[in-house]
């Protein structure tokens, strides 16, 4: 008998069906793995103009104001939000008297 004989015998149908099967299992974990990335992105993009309207409400509405600055570096985009109030920042000179 030939070495490549005796592993095809000793190999059973069940077996080749089980690994098929985990094969099949794995094809999909990977298939869902990558729409769940896609499906987050797209929600992500939809989701943009409801998050700009609340930035512009909260902005108009507040008793202190957002500023954000924005830029980018090395293709990544960096916002900083700071939040201050109607009145000037700086500290005011006071009268000691």
């Amino acid at each position: 008998m030939q070495p490549l004989h005796f592993v095809a015998n000793c190999i059973s149908s069940t077996t080749v069906h089980q690994y098929f099967i985990f094969l099949i299992i794995v094809i999909f974990a990977l298939i869902h793995h990558y729409n769940n990335e896609i499906i987050m992105k797209t929600e992500l993009s939809t989701q943009l103009p409801s998050i700009m309207a609340m930035w512009e409400f909260f902005n108009e509405n507040l008793h202190f104001k957002l500023s954000k600055y924005e830029f980018t570096q090395d293709g990544i985009k960096v916002i900083y939000i700071v939040m201050g109030t109607d009145q000037s920042v700086e500290p005011q000179p006071k009268r000691l008297s």
